[in-house]
């Protein structure tokens, strides 16, 4: 009615709203606010509903844009009119990580609900992504709360664009110095299904919440007996929630695998993303997984045990007279004791490579797969054949990962055997393959379709998500590391601990250790500077001098290969030095000549004539390197015919090759050495003569001292004694 005319008006009508004479409504609360009219009821058999009449909950026509520009039709969303609708799950994930932020070392993270404008929570959380370690790995300390400089982009993805939900707030978990603090990043507004969020973590004053503000799981009522409301308030009795569905017979029915990821060589754990996707478990370790599965009404049902496969790798059982043997046996014959094999060892089996494999030695994705290990506990399941159907009363069995055997932590050479003795062989690096659980969707989906379920319960799933048990009270590995004594100090009531060795060896000469570090050297590069004295004084923008330099003194600076950091070095006028950097070297004062010295330099001669010293002519061939644009090079094959000048005379040569990290040029007062084993010795071509003798011989490098007096607080690689490099004339 309106203005009480007593006359009936149809706001709406729908087959949805599910109106029944058998079930009245006997009351009904209203809300008038500034902008609409709003109307709760029950009828103690649908779902609790309200509907605000000045605007009237329509489908949005698929074919539309609901973001921008939606198009009603004149279908009822009767979804909408529920206090508690169905709606989709917001999912998260990390999308990346920026080297520009405010972040602190620790680990971080991020946890999505939907929300009204003012960030008050309208669902759960949902969709808590893997830690996410953020690390400084060239800063060593105690202490994990120093600076970074990085900040995370987050993708927010399946949002619920049907309007019952316009925003939602984003949490971040942190655990910083083992203190794990939550908080808000923010609340957003909902304008498409999914959205990248950055957090930088320079809110000096976020809004903070707790750990159960994101494991809270809101409770679901269904239906309502009665309704009415005191001091705006709205006060529902007789609360009903659904019924607790088994879904025991579908997880029981699973079958999980497990299966490997490969990440190429270059790739590890200190990249970010790896480590927060691919997170693996532990080889020849047993794991309790679980499903849960999620509701379109947002709830999430109770966790269903996922039984271990049966022994799907059966082996002759193991006398105890084998020397694996531990454990008591199982059973005696003829006075031996005997086992099954799986308490032994490790019986799972590896299938072969994943389908998408490609076999490219940069390839990242799935590797290998294959069926978990046979165990069983010493406890059955409940006799209770309803819920636990075949399984009632046997054994209860988990999932156990394959040993190395099976499946390989890293990417081994080929075995190359001399004989019956393996030849050592050593990798730059190597792939690794973290190991994680295979899980069939198809099979998901088709337990469900086949259950005993309704079709509406089933219509409800919208997704599931394994869950895995705490083995916290029963694990075989306590703890991973390096184990070392440690030495103890005390600093503001608190005690530290730190490794003794190998920071203060107390006598002799240790092998292990090295003078320098040397995590960079496979990624360095020999260079040679040389710097004259024309233009000592010119200074090249755009970089600082850090360090006290004489007048005539040139000035560089390089990547260390110590510490991975710039570092400034002063050079002496007329000085060729040899360093390695990560990085080209560049000139900050003084003009200078910078390019590799990844070269060997080879000195050709006629050695003396066995005939009155008369000397025939030869021809030396080699390949030579040249350098284009300073990153790529190209090899060609070149060729010399060096001619005798008469008597006693010699015609020299200077020849430049690559290096043979295997043949060293001569040290100390060797001039020259033979050069024989090195792989680019140039070759020599006589002509046929009597009296030749062709030479050819690797150049000396001479000591000199080129970088003036050391920083008083240097700790670099350089021994100030280091050589310059004097090759024959012309060689340059």
């Amino acid at each position: 009615m309106f203005n009480n005319d007593c006359q009936y008006q149809t706001l709406v009508n729908a087959p949805c709203l599910n109106f029944s004479i058998d079930y009245p409504i006997h009351k009904v609360v209203h809300r008038i606010t500034n902008c609409s009219t709003e109307i709760y009821w029950t009828d103690g058999f649908n779902a609790r509903r309200y509907l605000d009449i000045d605007n009237i909950p329509y489908v949005i026509d698929p074919n539309s844009d609901p973001g921008c520009d939606p198009v009603y039709t004149d279908q009822l969303d009767c979804n909408q009119l529920k206090i508690q609708p169905n709606f989709d799950i917001p999912f998260l994930e990390i999308n990346d990580i920026l080297n520009v932020g405010s972040l602190v070392a620790g680990t971080y993270q991020f946890a999505v609900q939907y929300s009204d404008a003012a960030g008050s929570d309208l669902t759960s959380y949902y969709s808590v992504t893997n830690p996410t370690p953020i690390a400084d790995p060239l800063n060593t300390t105690v202490n994990f709360n120093y600076p970074v400089g990085k900040s995370i982009e987050v993708r927010v993805s399946n949002l619920d664009l049907s309007g019952q939900y316009n925003y939602f707030n984003l949490a971040v978990i942190k655990t910083i110095n083992d203190i794990t603090s939550v908080e808000l990043v923010g609340t957003y507004n909902i304008t498409e299904d999914q959205q990248i969020i950055t957090y930088t973590g320079a809110d000096a004053n976020p809004i903070q919440l707790s750990i159960a503000d994101i494991f809270e799981k809101y409770p679901y009522y269904d239906v309502a007996k009665d309704i009415t409301s005191a001091q705006d308030t709205l006060i529902w009795s007789d609360l009903a929630s659904v019924d607790r569905i088994n879904y025991q017979n579908i997880a029981s029915q699973i079958t999980l695998q497990w299966e490997t990821h490969r990440l190429p060589p270059g790739e590890d754990y200190s990249n970010e993303l790896n480590a927060t996707n691919y997170r693996g478990y532990m080889r020849d370790e047993v794991y309790a997984f679980e499903i849960v599965f999620l509701l379109r009404n947002g709830k999430q049902t109770d966790s269903f045990h996922i039984p271990g496969p049966l022994n799907l790798n059966p082996q002759p059982d193991v006398p105890n007279t084998n020397d694996d043997f531990i454990g008591e046996p199982d059973y005696f014959e003829s006075g031996i004791g005997y086992s099954p094999y799986w308490k032994i060892y490790n019986n799972a089996t590896n299938l072969g490579f994943s389908p998408e494999y490609n076999g490219e030695a940069n390839y990242k994705g799935p590797f290998e797969y294959g069926n978990f290990a046979y165990w069983e506990s010493t406890e059955k399941y409940p006799c209770n054949t309803e819920l636990w159907g075949s399984l009632a009363d046997t054994p209860i069995r988990h999932h156990k990962f394959p040993d190395v055997l099976v499946s390989p932590i890293v990417e081994n050479p080929q075995i190359v055997y001399e004989g019956t003795s393996i030849v050592p062989t050593m990798q730059d690096s190597d792939a690794i393959y973290p190991i994680g659980v295979k899980i069939n969707n198809t099979q998901i989906t088709g337990l469900i379709t086949a259950s005993n379920l309704t079709q509406e319960q089933k219509d409800d799933i919208v997704a599931f998500k394994i869950v895995r048990g705490d083995r916290g009270t029963n694990k075989s590995v306590i703890a991973k590391g390096i184990l070392r004594n440690v030495g103890k100090y005390s600093r503001q009531d608190q005690e530290y601990y730190y490794p003794n060795y190998p920071y203060n060896q107390v006598s002799g000469e240790d092998s292990f250790l090295q003078e320098n570090n040397n995590a960079w050297n496979i990624d360095s590069k020999p260079w040679l500077i040389y710097y004259s004295d024309r233009d000592t004084r010119r200074i090249f923008p755009g970089y600082t001098i850090d360090i006290s330099v004489q007048e005539d003194e040139g000035v560089f600076q390089y990547v260390s290969i110590d510490n991975g950091r710039p570092t400034q070095r002063t050079i002496q006028p007329n000085c060729i030095i040899e360093v390695c950097s990560l990085t080209r070297p560049v000139a900050l004062k003084g003009v200078m000549t910078i390019g590799p010295a990844d070269f060997d330099v080879w000195r050709g001669y006629h050695g003396r004539g066995s005939f009155l010293g008369i000397l025939s002519g030869w021809a030396i061939e080699w390949l030579k390197s040249i350098l284009i644009i300073l990153i790529l090079t190209e090899q060609f094959y070149n060729r010399n015919f060096l001619n005798a000048t008469g008597w006693f005379g010699r015609e020299l040569c200077t020849v430049i090759t690559n290096i043979d990290p295997e043949v060293s040029p001569p040290t100390g007062g060797t001039t020259t050495v033979n050069g024989d084993g090195h792989i680019n010795k140039p070759g020599i071509t006589d002509t046929g003569g009597c009296c030749e003798r062709p030479r050819i011989a690797l150049n000396a490098i001479r000591a000199g001292n080129c970088f003036g007096e050391p920083l008083p607080d240097s700790t670099d690689e350089f021994n100030y004694s280091d050589p310059i490099i004097e090759y024959p004339p012309g060689s340059f």
